[in-house]
């Protein structure tokens, strides 16, 4: 495990700090964050400035730089306070499967266009009745005899969608033994007919939003990757967000935000705020790790998921944290410890649940130091 930057990363760490400090873009930022304020904004200009897919290859509109270099850019966004969702399932999300199961057409027409922040992206997933089990989902697409497809269904707290040009859409397209099997992922115009997307009321900060799949059409075109080999996809895709970067940088902005709060009332909680601080330092070096390994081609489903479990769970102790050291009559005035606390339940849902990656740590096996198989 390396425990520090190299010269290059640290210069650009710079540079990205600069960037975000620049008039223009600090405006874009305050404005970003006003209540259902559009970030799409302030996305063009960090798209022009080359912050959004540094990681993508030079020809799709990236900087050809690694995974640790993302992280960066992940990192000082957020405790710049840049509105992170959107670039998180525009690029990191979206553009990832594009870019790893898209076909040449679909990368030159698109991917450029995402690295520039002209154009972004929701994921349609989750639904009404089956919440985050993606096995179990009931959006059907059929195909046509013209070779197009019907898809109906409906996506439910679909993040941003209403600020999304294209959504990407899991439906099934082939009845199968098992759930995992037969699904397919569409990319899909919003603006198509048959799509309805409205705002759901919501507590969160975040707008969540209702995507009604009535017939709507898409053509082979819209498919991303192979018909009926979506899980797979989606797995790989998952790799960045499950490193625990996004929930790692949370926590750091909102314990900052608590040392504040707390050290202005005679220093309440300076125990659990040392503790939450010295899991922080763990988490960090956990994400750094992990992009690392992923530089160099070394993607483990398993650290992957450990790291997840530990940072959203720790991000979601470090949001309620606020509200018990800062109660409701100080919490007013720091509205990100209100936002947090609000936020804080979902983050061991986003991404895979904490009772998933536990599974998937357990059938790992992993083997204790003296050599013997854990049970």
């Amino acid at each position: 495990m390396q425990f520090s930057f190299s010269a290059q990363e640290d210069s650009f760490r710079q540079h990205v700090r600069s960037t975000l400090l620049r008039p223009d873009i600090a405006e874009l930022i305050d404005v970003a964050n006003g209540h259902q304020a559009d970030p799409r904004p302030l996305y063009r200009a960090l798209g022009e400035a080359g912050l959004l897919a540094v990681n993508w290859p030079i020809e799709f509109g990236g900087l050809g730089l690694g995974q640790i270099y993302a992280g960066i850019v992940i990192e000082e966004m957020g405790l710049a306070n840049v509105p992170d969702t959107l670039h998180l399932l525009s690029v990191q999300v979206v553009g990832s499967i594009l870019l790893a199961s898209g076909t040449a057409r679909q990368k030159k027409s698109l991917a450029r266009r995402i690295a520039s922040g002209q154009m972004f992206a929701c994921v349609l997933f989750t639904e009404p009745e089956t919440g985050t089990d993606l096995a179990a989902i009931r959006t059907t697409a059929k195909r046509m005899e013209d070779g197009s497809f019907r898809i109906s269904g409906r996506k439910r707290y679909s993040l941003r969608a209403g600020f999304a040009d294209y959504g990407l859409c899991l439906a099934r397209t082939q009845d199968s033994a098992t759930g995992h099997q037969g699904l397919t992922l569409f990319l899909l115009s919003l603006a198509e007919p048959g799509i309805a997307v409205h705002r759901l009321p919501s507590l969160a900060d975040e707008p969540f939003h209702d995507v009604v799949l009535d017939d709507a059409r898409a053509t082979g075109e819209c498919v991303i990757g192979d018909e009926g080999t979506a899980w797979g996809t989606m797995l790989a895709a998952l790799a960045f967000e499950r490193t625990g970067t996004d929930y790692m940088v949370r926590a750091r902005r909102w314990l900052k935000e608590i040392a504040t709060c707390a050290g202005a009332a005679a220093h309440l909680g300076a125990a659990e705020i040392g503790l939450a601080s010295a899991e922080l330092e763990a988490a960090q070096l956990m994400c750094w790790d992990i992009l690392s390994r992923m530089d160099d081609g070394d993607c483990d489903e398993t650290m992957n998921a450990m790291a997840k479990l530990y940072n959203s769970e720790l991000a979601q102790r470090i949001g309620w944290l606020g509200s018990e050291l800062c109660p409701p009559g100080r919490l007013g005035s720091h509205r990100m410890l209100d936002a947090a606390h609000r936020e804080a339940p979902g983050l061991t849902i986003s991404a895979g649940v904490s009772e998933a990656m536990l599974e998937t740590i357990a059938r790992s096996h992993l083997v204790r130091p003296e050599g013997g198989a854990s049970t």
